[in-house]
């Protein structure tokens, strides 16, 4: 298995997940799209419509939990790739530098709970008197 790019964005070993006929450029995904800036127009839609939905979801002092981080990767991305909203099974890089391992994940987003989310909360109730 040799480090193959995916999109312009990120590399990963694993060909398969890349959209067929995309040239190893845009990521499999469930619209069919094969050209990079298609999928970065497609992605750009779904980033405005999922911030329309969270002004309706969420309110000002509602603690974020990683349920709804992974409610907003849905929302953004979810009618264009299957796995929005799940936490990736593959490992990825960026400019050569990896990504967190996808098997640590779910311990490292825990812990993002835990020291950020929480924290964020601790701070809105301190000013905020909430």
């Amino acid at each position: 298995m040799t480090n193959k790019k995916i999109s312009s964005k990120y590399t990963t070993d694993y060909t398969s997940e890349y959209q067929p006929g995309s040239h190893h450029r845009v990521l499999k995904n469930q619209l069919g799209i094969t050209h990079q800036k298609d999928i970065e127009d497609a992605e750009l839609e779904g980033y405005m419509t999922a911030e329309r939905s969270m002004l309706t979801i969420f309110t000002s002092d509602q603690q974020l939990l990683l349920e709804d981080i992974n409610l907003i990767h849905r929302l953004f991305i979810g009618k264009i790739y299957a796995w929005a909203g799940t936490y990736r099974t593959v490992n990825i890089s960026k400019g050569g530098f990896p990504f967190a391992s996808a098997h640590a994940l779910p311990a490292a987003m825990k812990e993002f709970e835990t020291s950020v989310l929480n924290l964020i909360l601790l701070v809105m109730e301190k000013h905020l008197k909430i």
